[in-house]
């Protein structure tokens, strides 16, 4: 009998203790246990609760936002597209006007224009004396000095010859002498 009571006792406390455990997580609620406890004779049957807020119900309240982001993504990916889409046309709109400015620039500095230039600038630099016009040359890029020169009588082109620094007559008389494969010189060189 001694052993009985004391099973008894421990089938109670492991119940108790377990009982305990299940209502701490969560899972024993007053709805499960009136589940397993008898109702009183001449009482009427509840309808049933609505099943309990768990597992299930918090998964699908995780999938409904994940297709809410997914839809808010597939939005913002189809502005991106469209954006995208924008910007290249705008790329390409602003590309040809660029080359259209390209060309009018092109055709007002076109050869005539650009042989027209240089010979009013010729006609100045021989109309100066020769250190002054010399101090002008010395900032010049080698091959417009070496262009001017050619295009200058040869006398007077000899003066500024002289009055520009040794390195910068060296350099342009680089540019004036003919190349190595027996072409005639700058004059037949294609203006940079």
């Amino acid at each position: 009998m001694k052993t009985a009571l004391l099973i008894l006792v421990c089938l109670v406390s492991m119940t108790a203790v377990g009982a305990y455990a299940l209502r701490e997580r969560g899972l024993l609620t007053a709805d499960v246990i009136k589940l397993f406890v008898p109702k009183p004779p001449g009482e009427k049957e509840e309808e049933p609760a609505p099943a309990p807020v768990g597992l299930a119900a918090s998964l699908q309240e995780k999938e409904r936002q994940l297709e809410k982001q997914y839809r808010e993504a597939e939005v913002l990916d189809t502005r991106l597209k469209q954006q995208r889409d924008e910007l290249a046309k705008d790329k390409k709109r602003l590309d040809e006007q660029l080359r259209a400015l390209e060309e009018a620039v092109g055709a007002q500095s076109g050869p005539a224009f650009g042989k027209e230039r240089m010979t009013e600038l010729v006609k100045i630099y021989e109309g100066m004396e020769p250190e002054g016009a010399a101090s002008l040359l010395e900032n010049l890029p080698d091959q417009t000095v070496a262009e001017i020169l050619l295009q200058m009588r040869r006398r007077q082109a000899a003066q500024v010859m002289e009055s520009l620094s040794i390195a910068k007559g060296v350099a342009v008389s680089a540019r004036i002498l003919p190349e190595k494969s027996g072409a005639a010189g700058l004059q037949q060189k294609e203006i940079n």
